[in-house]
Order: structure tokens, then sequence, then C-alpha cells
């Protein structure tokens, strides 16, 4: 089994391809960087169905749709790889190169392609360094040093907070794509596991960040595999298994009898008895 699909084909997240534009112009084979390991290890951009147009180094424009996979800085480039669903295999893409950036999901326009993946590395961009510089007597490296804090303290909060929702979140995205959809109750859901599970992490109660993480779960639409990992992270938990099971539980009962749902309740339950929780 690939990591972007399931044996048997049926992806919740591919209904969010209908009517996408798939015709393009050229080949950017020449975009291809060396993958290393680490850049197919997924990162948090894992599970974000993406359509963009593209200008590769020769001018040729294609229009694409992306399930990203890990995205990392190479210098001052942001990269971002994944299974691209024009050539229904692993492709790279320049960052700066994307225009009309969406989320399928969401339907959110992004205006800003470099900022957005910019804030799904591992590392902040260069120049964004962590921990900032301690302040200095010169005024002018003063106020350098204000404006690197600035950036990396938000950088830093959203990245933290997303490593600790990030699995519940893919785990209640893919759920409610097996359903019937995004609705305003599940949407109330979401919410709710991103408050409580912020809150179990130490996190103070913050409007701001409540609303960014809950624009990073709009935007997901998670492969099979990713969702079987994310069960498996959940579990390592037991309260935060317990936070999602109730969440997904919730879910289910909102939607009534649906087969793929129920098969993603027993899968998160699975995880949660191999773990010895009842």
């Amino acid at each position: 089994m690939g990591w972007f699909q399931r044996d048997d084909g049926e992806e919740p997240w591919k209904k969010l391809l209908h009517g996408a534009e798939h015709r393009a112009v050229g080949e950017d084979s020449h975009e291809m960087t060396r993958i290393r390991p680490d850049q197919n290890k997924p990162n948090d951009v894992a599970g974000r169905l993406l359509s963009f147009s593209y200008c590769d180094a020769n001018g040729e424009i294609t229009a694409r749709s992306l399930q990203c996979r890990r995205c990392w800085h190479k210098g001052d480039v942001i990269y971002v790889g994944g299974q691209c669903q024009l050539r229904n295999e692993w492709r790279t893409f320049r960052a700066d190169r994307m225009a009309n950036l969406f989320e399928r999901r969401s339907g959110r326009r992004i205006a800003d392609p470099v900022a957005y993946f910019a804030h799904f590395a591992d590392t902040p961009p260069p120049g964004w360094d962590w921990p900032p510089e301690p302040p200095h007597h010169d005024e002018v490296r003063r106020a350098g040093a204000r404006r690197n804090l600035a950036h990396t303290l938000p950088w830093h909060t959203h990245h933290q907070a997303r490593r600790v929702c990030i699995d519940g979140l893919r785990v209640i995205a893919y759920t409610t794509l097996s359903g019937k959809g995004w609705s305003e109750p599940d949407r109330n859901i979401e919410q709710s596991y991103i408050e409580a599970r912020l809150a179990m992490s130490g996190f103070e109660r913050n409007v701001q960040l409540t609303a960014a993480m809950m624009e990073i779960g709009d935007g997901l639409a998670v492969p099979f595999s990713s969702f079987i990992t994310a069960t498996n992270h959940v579990a390592e938990d037991q309260k935060h298994f317990q936070l999602v099971r109730d969440c997904v539980t919730e879910i289910v009962d909102i939607d009534g009898a649906c087969a793929a749902e129920a098969e993603a309740y027993h899968r998160l339950m699975a995880a949660g008895a191999a773990c010895g929780y009842t």
C-alpha cells in the first residue's frame, strides 16, 4: 500500500478533486530535486490537498493538484513534495513559482504560497532563528532582534500547537470526509477538540491560536495511510485517545449509519485496544 492510497482505491479525499483542472502544458521534471530520505518523511503539511498554477523554469504554466507529503527549506527556497494528481507520481515544486493556490477542501485562497508553506516546515525560514538573539546595546541590532522576535514567536507557538493537534485533526478530517461531508456540528466538534487538546498540552486559552488550528483542520484531506499513522500516534497517549474517540463518536452519531465512518471509528478503537484501552 502506498502512502497516498488504500489498496481498494477508495480514498475519501478524492471526492474533492471532482471538477479540478488537470490539463497542462509541458513537463517540469527539470524542477525535480534530489530526494533525501528525510524529504520523503511526512511532516505537518501532509494531508493537505492543494490546487495551483505552476510556472516552471522555462516559463511553461501547468495546472496542478497536489496531495502534500512534506515541505522543507533549501537555502532561501521552500520546496513542497507530494503526489501530483496530474502525473500520478512524486513531484517537488518550488513555493515561489506557485500562483492561484487554494485548499481543495476548505476552498480557502492562499495569497502568499511562500508564507503559507513556511509555517509547515520543521524549522523557521532562514533569518527566523530560534531562540531569538538576546537584546543588544546597539540600537540597530536591538531593532533587528525585535523584528526577529516578532516573526519567530508566532511561528514557534503555532508550530508547537500544530504538533500537539495535528494527529487528532487528521483523524477528525478523515472521519468527516468518509461521511456526509463537513457540517457546522462537525466544525463545532473540531473546535471543542482543539480547545481541549491545547488546554491539556499546557497552552493558555487563545482565540487566535484556536482559529489558526481550525484553519489547519479545515484544509486537511487525509490519505488512508496517514489516517492510520495518526490513529497510532493518538493512541500513544490515553487522554488524547479518549478525547479523539469522543469526538469521532459524536461525528458518527451525527451522520447516522455510514459504513466508511464506522470503519474509521473501528480503526481508531483498534489502535486504542492495541495499547490496552477499553
